[in-house]
């Protein structure tokens, strides 16, 4: 819901979304939060001085969607280019000066990106969600530093490079095992070590 006007996704929020689809909710407040950790003021009205009432309206959103969720963890739920050949689920993030961990790679997030290579995922995450790297056939690496991961789901990995590695921690190495099957797309040679 990146597309729309912030006091709208934050008005859906409000009303049904926090509590019916808190993590549709979460992505799309997020979409409204720019690289800078600001809240997106749109044009007219909902921007007017001496306060903007987007704004506003975005923070009682996010403390609705706080009541339902009740944590400080966010998902990652796309990527700005699929141009890229490397990308980085970082462990935490910055949004209006409060720091937010990344614990979950969203369904499709990395969906269909023909040039990605490599792919580091951070140490906070606990789950990688169905076709997050889907179709990434070029995708030869991914690094796991995370010691905490409990579910990979559906296609997650299907169609990346069939000799892919997986890097996961030492310690995790016989648990991760069992996390990635061929339901998500593991092949026998890919090498998870």
């Amino acid at each position: 819901w990146g597309g729309v006007w912030t006091r709208d996704v934050s008005y859906s929020t409000i009303l049904s979304m926090a509590y019916m689809q808190p993590e549709a909710a979460m992505t799309s407040l997020l979409c409204k939060v720019n690289k800078k950790g600001e809240i997106i003021q749109d044009t007219g009205t909902g921007g007017a001085w001496p306060c903007s009432t987007d704004r506003e309206i975005w923070v009682g959103a996010a403390w609705e969607l706080y009541k339902v969720t009740g944590d400080k963890t966010v998902a990652v739920n796309g990527i700005t280019s699929k141009k890229k050949t490397s990308i980085v689920v970082k462990d935490t993030i910055y949004i209006g000066g409060k720091s937010y961990k990344i614990t979950v790679i969203d369904a499709n997030a990395f969906k269909n990106c023909k040039k990605l290579k490599k792919a580091t995922i951070g140490k906070n995450v606990t789950t990688i969600g169905k076709n997050a790297f889907y179709g990434d056939k070029k995708l030869k690496t991914i690094t796991i530093t995370s010691k905490s991961l409990k579910a990979v789901g559906k296609n997650a990995i299907k169609g990346i490079d069939k000799k892919a590695q997986i890097k996961v921690p030492k310690s995790r190495r016989s648990k991760y095992k069992k996390l990635f099957k061929k339901s998500n797309g593991y092949v026998s040679s890919m090498n998870l070590q």
